[in-house]
């Protein structure tokens, strides 16, 4: 279904109901729309689903944007039949009805097949032969027809407009139609005003005025009563304000009332009587407050499309809304002077001495008074508006607060662009192909959130609403509608299925709502249709919702995988049955489920369902490019035809979503039969984030090559392979982030925390090279030279039109038509062009990415394929988009002096010499083959191997500094604090280049790269040592580092050859296999047998060798030759491992010719070089290897490592079976950390909770033990908070462990209770401590331990059967360690989700069913669902037996271990728990959330997904509607074979409780059936009864304390 255009949208009465440059059915006129009742089609039952869609303008041979072009129309016929349908409600209520007609020549118009306007058409009864009377005038305009009666020619719903547009001849060499319907409704009588306003707190109340929004009858003194009581007199005439008086009033609350038998109505329009509302206020006496002063209008998002002077350069600076406002209203009788007052939150503003506001008067602030005042339609008096604020207000929703001048809060707004808030007031909510309205007809005004009562709350969404759209916003002036008390809205809506959150075809699916606090709607429908995507007319079925408590439910049946359901929520609010979610000028007007399949395939699923006719419409713009030599009309604004979208409707992880898209690829390579799309998404419906992406046909070519430049720190998209189903067929596509703003802002907010210390930049703009080789209309060459004037374009206009800019639209085009212009100019002579290329250019990063382009060996990028990237400082930048013809073997020695377009050649003539030591440095750092393999590109190796050589080569000669040398720490050697790293001293290139200027210093992860380093820093100081940075480093953990030298002239050095070091103790290496010597099994078949891999295999029959394995033919020959003319290998060896696991790092380092998989025990521990085997497709490599060489050494899992015995095996794969290179040797390692001499760290405790009392306290602490044989004096020696610049306590004199022995010092500061206090305390969410002492070298951390999240009343304590290794336990102070037993983690769940709390940061938690606790250390964390992006816990965390872990996703990452690196989106998105290896434990995807609402599993870890309004529980067991909130009780169900049910909780000590039942929730009382008194000890507690023959369900609810 499409349900923006076609269909029109789900208009209310007072709105646009037809837009201009909608979508429409239209029908060529070549013979009559029907037959044989010609009038048939102007009906609304008519059947139109055959005619073709198309949107307005309707032309052809006129000078338009946009639209349908008739091209064939010309000489064949004159006329066109056209339709569209359009909702309305409350039709009766319709004051005006306006028909606004863009005509050539000539149209009739019906509506509901009743004739309503017509222009230039002489015949009576035209047909489709007929013809207009007259050519048209021009220049032309639409022709406005006010309709009369429009209450009788609507009908509630559906309604149809039909036109017959006519030309005046078959042969005319023009035609043009386009059309607008405005309805108008008879405005509702109203209370606009009461005086006092309701709400306030008065001393006293005698007098309520009232004012009416028209003039009124039937008023009678009986019909306003307060507390039930009449008034005593009324005055007053027409609309007011009557005058109702009443007698003295007690202190209280005083409720306001019409009587409900009121006759007050409309005095010209009796059948509208008055709505009938009330009101509170507060009789206090003497306690009074005085009226207030509001937050009344507030305008965040304003429509700013960019607009042009005549020289192309924008009219306005849009970086930031410059027609922002916030409007202030005073409620109160009195003047308020706002001297000293502020606005504060989102924007910042003091209001200056001698403000005021007057009674019932307005006051509007500014981001830019003079810009606002110049808004002709607001009208505002000139000096009128305050500001400028300082900030500004956030489209995504902000906080605003009015202080008075003592800074008390007078009032609070906070604002969404979300549900259950207006979206339209975002800007109209989505662009004009999602809304059908035109924005330029709203420019610099769009729609303001509006509140509707000054006395209830500014944070409820109720009391907001959008500005009409027809009148547009009321800066100023008083708000479009203005009500006693809010009208109810949805603010909480759920859909529920399965467990996990997807909605499966076996679901019977929940769909929850609950409206805002007030007067809930007495009725509540769900109207829903199941969408079919060639249709427009589906069925709609209307289920009334059930109310339960606060809440209405009601329950949709199974649906079919690939159902998608829409619906929307009805509701009579004492106004009728009206849509009252999604909210009017919403631009979505129906909330959609899918039914999601289960997919065989791992990789992410898109599914997209197209129409029939968005595919014809596609099909048709495909042709209309350049290459097929399409030429736009003369000054036509840059939307080519082919780049038209169309709507359909994308579903990701379960989420619905109304996208546009079309095809995507080049000119030349565009095909619908590829199945290759761009998608955009609405903004009230982002992906992520996103506004747009790509589905291609691309291939690992692309995927190499926007991950290189990535890694070299540009800013590119991110791509993964992924299914995309198109209507239920799918393809492999490659996922492809577009070039927008959204991917600019990522990339700065990556670099900001990859450089911590860097400035932080601004995105700038992309502007994508999209030429042809030859001039044709406004189309030319993309490749940086000029373009002159051609075919009467201009040259700023071609520069448009070769050149798409992808973001902030609004600059223009103006400033690349400079750079082009200067740089041609500046290429007159070298010197000129290297002083511009500095000036205008970022040099080093352009000659990177030229670089980068000439190593993959760039072929297609002369006249187009690169972007341009303009970045805010002023610099350009070039950057490639598309891979096609690169990294082709047969040309391994092509130059890498190819200036393939005027940009590269302006560089390589300016900085050839500069250019060489870029490409130089490149190709022995980042494009070295080693680290191409570490970045996973495995299958561009060889061509690394094999292109490096040839590049070395063509870079000579050079002048660069020597390579340093890495001299400390010794590779690979462990250390602790303090501790430098230093490498050789600087040499120059000759003896005239620069001296040293400054030093690089990287530091990575062992599983990192240098593109993300853990550590980096440019140095003028720290030229040839660096105190290694121990605060950004985790304990116990391997590091990578390297440096390279800076001269004065820029020239830098190859870094130093990597070294690495680890953070921690001493580590004792083993070797478990070792190569080359180590004896190895080979299968001497083709056919292992299966479990080959497993330690239990029986291998007797394989014979065996020493490695290296091999062919025969190999220089130097391998010790053992293997059989020939096999695709694959199966080979095994056994190995003893001494000793525990825990602790073990296991490490592999190989040389395999060509690929590998390596088994430990069974399970896949390393591959190498392959491709992942699917179903019955085998192993394969990735690519051939021509050279092989060691790799290594890699960090293996190790939790397949057992004590004794172990096997590793290896499947080693040729890339075909002839091959005669195959080789193999593999060596493994095994190192730990060597426990310390003397005194350790034996057993922490960070929470406890009074399981170890020091005397009255329960103070965390610390054990050390002494594991020598004799006594240690600590005398010196220090317990530090952290590794050694931290809070720290020394050991006083005479402080003596015994041998063997044990200490505990407490960790707090009350020296008054025994023993020893360190005066800092342990953070149960993780720290360092370490045990120091003073040597003859300084300060020496002696012990040190790092843990994350820890649990009440247990301790992490080393393992005293194995060399030292930290586990959980038991609190044993001065005794052994006592270690717990732990569940595996492969029961873990994520339980609840709040992803948008009304306060504070976005959380989830996980959920141990185990009743033993968990570890948690290592397991990864993200919001994707795989673990491309997920980050690990900290070490040595751990989740309680049953117990629940909190976390906040805020991504401040650096306030504790239990902030994750993400946010949650409230629009849906997934969080995912995986093995340290990348292995799903649990995934959730969840659908939009409603504020304040958390979602999650019911019963805790097994149960579906259930929303938690008001009652979530974070870090505590869920509880649904029907727990007791307080309780947290936990209650145990079953059902016996004969019918019984058995009930089973465990009673606390000291507890009654009551077991209540019902039958049928939402009826009647519950019923106590049971009470337990208390019992002093805890006890399993038992309640069982049959179940009647029949009876289908039965609620059960146990609450304490009991009921009487």
């Amino acid at each position: 279904m499409f349900l923006m255009g076609i269909a029109g949208a789900n208009n209310l009465s007072g709105d646009t109901l037809v837009s201009a440059n909608s979508s429409w059915r239209y029908y060529e006129g070549r013979r009559p729309a029907s037959l044989p009742d010609r009038a048939a089609w102007r009906l609304g039952k008519f059947n139109d689903i055959k005619w073709a869609v198309g949107s307005a303008p309707f032309f052809y041979g006129e000078t338009v944007e946009g639209g349908t072009e008739l091209g064939k129309m010309k000489n064949r016929y004159s006329s066109v039949f056209l339709r569209q349908t359009f909702d309305v409600q409350k039709a009766g209520q319709l004051s005006d009805l306006t028909l606004k007609v863009l005509v050539d020549d000539g149209f009739v118009a019906w509506i509901n097949g009743v004739e309503v306007a017509r222009h230039n058409v002489p015949t009576q009864d035209p047909t489709s032969t007929s013809v207009a009377g007259v050519d048209a005038n021009e220049p032309h305009q639409f022709i406005t027809f006010k309709l009369d009666a429009p209450s009788k020619l609507l009908v509630d719903g559906e309604n149809t407009l039909a036109v017959l547009a006519l030309n005046v001849r078959r042969g005319s060499d023009d035609f043009l139609f386009d059309a607008s319907l405005d309805a108008a409704a008879a405005p509702p009588l109203l209370v606009t005003r009461v005086d006092p306003p309701g709400g306030f707190s008065l001393s006293e109340l005698n007098e309520i005025l009232v004012q009416f929004s028209q003039p009124v009858t039937g008023i009678d003194v009986a019909d306003l009563q307060i507390n039930g009581q009449p008034a005593t007199a009324v005055t007053g005439s027409g609309a007011g304000p009557y005058a109702f008086k009443f007698a003295a009033l007690p202190d209280g609350t005083a409720h306001v009332a019409w009587h409900p038998e009121h006759g007050i109505t409309r005095a010209d329009a009796p059948f509208l009587p008055l709505e009938n509302t009330g009101w509170t206020y507060n009789v206090a006496g003497a306690t009074a407050k005085p009226g207030r002063v509001v937050i009344n209008e507030i305008m965040y998002h304003p429509v700013e499309e960019p607009q042009f002077d005549t020289d192309g350069y924008p009219v306005l600076d849009l970086a930031k809304d410059v027609h922002e406002y916030v409007e202030l209203h005073n409620f109160s009788r009195q003047p308020q002077d706002l001297g000293g007052w502020s606005l504060s939150g989102g924007i910042q503003f003091a209001f200056p001495a001698g403000t005021t506001v007057e009674p019932g008067g307005f006051l509007l602030v500014a981001r830019n008074p003079e810009r606002l005042a110049a808004v002709r339609e607001y009208a505002l008096a000139k000096g009128s508006v305050l500001g400028p604020f300082e900030g500004g207000l956030s489209n995504s929703g902000d906080q605003v607060h009015l202080r008075d001048a003592t800074g008390n809060r007078i009032d609070s707004v906070e604002y969404s662009d979300k549900f259950p808030w207006p979206i339209g007031a975002d800007a109209l909510g989505a662009g004009d192909r999602w809304t059908g309205i035109d924005p330029m007809r709203h420019q610099y005004r769009g729609i303001s959130l509006e509140r509707v009562n000054g006395g209830a709350p500014g944070d409820a969404p109720a009391n907001w609403l959008a500005s009409p759209l027809a009148t547009g916003p009321s800066p100023a002036r008083p708000n479009a509608t203005v009500l006693l008390k809010p009208l109810p809205v949805v603010e909480s809506l759920t859909t529920t299925g399965s467990v996990g959150g997807l909605i499966r075809a076996t679901d019977e699916v929940r769909i929850r709502v609950k409206f805002s606090d007030g007067n809930i709607p007495s009725i509540v429908w769900l109207e829903y249709f199941i969408e079919d995507i060639d249709s427009t007319d589906e069925e709609k079925t209307q289920e009334k919702m059930k109310r339960n408590g606060e809440h209405f439910i009601v329950a949709l049946p199974p649906h079919p995988d690939r159902t998608i359901v829409r619906y929307r929520i009805l509701a009579n609010r004492s106004n009728g049955v009206e849509v009252v979610s999604p909210r009017t000028h919403d631009p979505l007007h129906w909330y959609g489920y899918f039914v999601t399949p289960h997919y065989e395939s791992s990789k992410p699923a898109f599914e997209m369902f197209i129409s029939r006719e968005s595919k014809k419409f596609l099909s048709r713009n495909i042709v209309a490019n350049p290459v097929g030599g399409f030429t736009p009309k003369l000054g036509v604004t840059p939307k080519g035809r082919w780049n038209e979208t169309a709507p359909a409707v994308l579903v990701y992880e379960g989420v619905v979503r109304d996208i546009e898209t079309r095809n995507q690829g080049s000119f030349w390579g565009r095909s619908g039969a590829i199945r290759s799309n761009k998608i955009r998404f609405p903004r009230y419906n982002q992906l992520n984030g996103q506004r747009a992406l790509l589905m291609t046909s691309k291939d690992d070519k692309t995927v190499a090559g926007h991950f290189l430049f990535v890694e070299a720190g540009f800013p590119g998209p991110r791509t993964r392979w992924v299914d995309f189903w198109v209507n239920g067929r799918r393809s492999k596509r490659l996922e492809i982030e577009a070039h927008d703003q959204w991917l600019l802002e990522r990339y700065r907010d990556e670099r900001a925390e990859l450089y911590p210390d860097q400035p932080r930049e601004e995105p700038g703009r992309f502007f994508k090279s999209s030429g042809i080789g030859n001039d044709m209309g406004p189309y030319g060459s993309g490749g940086g030279y000029p373009l002159p004037p051609n075919d009467g374009w201009t040259s700023l206009q071609r520069y448009q039109w070769v050149f798409s800019l992808k973001n902030q639209k609004w600059r223009g085009h103006t400033e690349l038509e400079e750079l082009i212009n200067s740089l041609a100019e500046a290429r007159k002579d070298t010197a000129t062009l290297q002083t511009y290329l500095r000036e205008h250019w970022d040099v080093d990063r352009t000659l990177d990415s030229i670089a980068l382009r000439e190593w993959m060996l760039a072929r297609d990028e002369s006249n187009h394929n690169f972007f341009l990237w303009h970045r805010a400082n002023g610099k350009w930048v070039y950057l490639p988009w598309d891979f096609d013809y690169h990294i082709v073997g047969e040309y391994l020695e092509r130059s890498i002096f190819r200036g393939s377009n005027a940009f590269k050649s302006a560089f390589l003539q300016a900085f050839k010499s500069e250019y060489r030591e870029r490409m130089f440095h490149l190709n022995n750092t980042l494009l070295q083959p080693a680290n191409i393999r570490r970045m996973g590109l495995d299958a561009f190796v060889t061509y690394a191997e094999l292109r490096q050589p040839h590049v070395n080569r063509m870079c000579l000669p050079l002048t660069l500094p020597a390579q340093p040398g890495a001299l400390v720490p010794a590779s690979g050697r462990s250390v602790l604090p303090p501790a430098s790293l230093a490498v050789s001293a600087f040499k120059a290139g000759n003896e005239t280049a620069a001296g040293h200027a400054s030093t690089i210093w990287e530091i990575r992860s062992e599983q990192g790269r240098y593109s993300r380093p853990v550590f980096w820093r440019s140095s003028e100081t720290s030229l040839t040592r660096l105190d290694i940075p121990f605060d950004r480093l985790q304990l116990g953990t391997t590091y990578y580092w390297r440096c390279t030298f800076v001269d004065a002239d820029g020239k830098r050095s190859l870094p130093t050859p990597e070294s690495s070091f680890r953070f921690g103790g001493p580590m004792v290496t083993t070797s478990l296999v070792q190569a080359p010597s180590a004896l190895w099994k080979y299968c001497p078949t083709e056919h292992p047998g299966a479990g080959w891999q497993q330690l239990d295999f029986d291998d007797n029959a394989w014979p065996s060798g020493l490695s290296p394995l091999g062919a025969d033919n190999l220089t130097p020959p391998v010790a053992t030759v293997l059989p020939p003319k096999r695709t694959t290998y199966f080979l095994r060896t056994e190995f003893q491992f001494v000793g525990g696991t825990d602790g073990v790092e296991l490490r592999i380092e190989h040389l395999v010719d060509d690929a590998a998989l390596f088994y430990l025990n069974g399970q896949p521990v390393h591959s190498f070089n392959l491709k992942p085997s699917t179903g019955a497709t085998p192993w394969k490599p990735i690519a051939w290897v021509t050279q092989a060489s060691v790799h290594g050494p890699v960090l293996l899992p190790q939790n397949a490592l057992r004590p004794g015995k172990n096997v590793l095996a290896v499947g080693v794969h040729q890339w075909r079976n002839r091959d005669t290179d195959l080789v193999f040797w593999a060596s493994l390692s095994s190192s730990r950390e060597q426990l310390p001499e003397g005194v350790v760290i034996n057993e922490v405790m960070a929470s406890n909770r009074g399981s170890v009392p020091n005397g009255t306290a329960t103070p965390d602490w610390v054990e050390l033990h002494n594991s020598t044989g004799q006594p240690v004096d600590l005398a010196g020696m220090s317990l530090v908070d952290g590794l050694n610049d931290g809070a720290r306590f020394v050991f006083p004199n005479g402080t003596v462990i015994e041998a063997n022995g044990w200490l505990v010092v407490w960790c707090d500061d009350d020296s008054k209770l025994p023993g020893l206090h360190t005066g800092f305390a342990l953070g149960a969410d993780g720290q360092t401590v370490s045990l120091l002492a003073r040597t003859d070298q300084g300060e020496q951390i002696l012990d040190t331990v790092t843990f994350g999240l820890q649990l009440p009343d247990q301790t992490i304590a080393r393992d005293n059967e194995s060399l030292g290794q930290w586990r959980l336990a038991k609190p044993t102070p001065g005794e052994a360690n006592a270690p717990l037993e732990l569940a595996p983690v492969s029961t873990l769940k994520i339980n609840e989700w709040m992803p948008w709390p009304g306060s504070g940061a976005d959380w989830f938690e996980l959920y141990n069913p185990d009743d033993r606790p968990a570890p948690l250390a290592g397991l990864l964390l993200g919001d994707r669902s795989d673990a491309a992006d997920a980050k690990p816990v900290a070490p040595l965390s751990f989740i309680a037996a049953h117990g629940f872990r909190k976390f906040l996703a805020d991504q401040k990452t650096n306030r504790g271990n239990n902030h994750v690196h993400f946010k949650l989106s409230a629009g849906g998105e997934t969080i995912g728990l995986f093995t340290p290896e990348g292995n799903t434990i649990d995934l959730i995807a969840f659908n939009e959330q409603a504020k304040g609402v958390s979602q999650g599993r019911y019963p805790d870890g097994v149960g579906p997904v259930t929303p938690f309004p008001g009652t979530a529980t974070p870090g505590r067991p869920n509880t649904s509607l029907l727990d007791d909130g307080g309780s947290q009780l936990k209650i145990e169900a079953s059902l016996s074979a004969d019918g019984t049910i058995v009930l089973r909780f465990d009673s606390a000590p000291g507890k009654t409780y009551s077991l209540l039942r019902k039958e049928t929730l939402g009826v009647g009382a519950w019923e106590r059936i049971h009470n337990w008194e208390a019992d002093p000890e805890p006890k399993s507690q038992t309640w069982a009864e049959p179940i009647p023959a029949g009876e289908q369900s039965r609620y059960y609810r146990l609450v304490t304390p009991r009921r009487p």
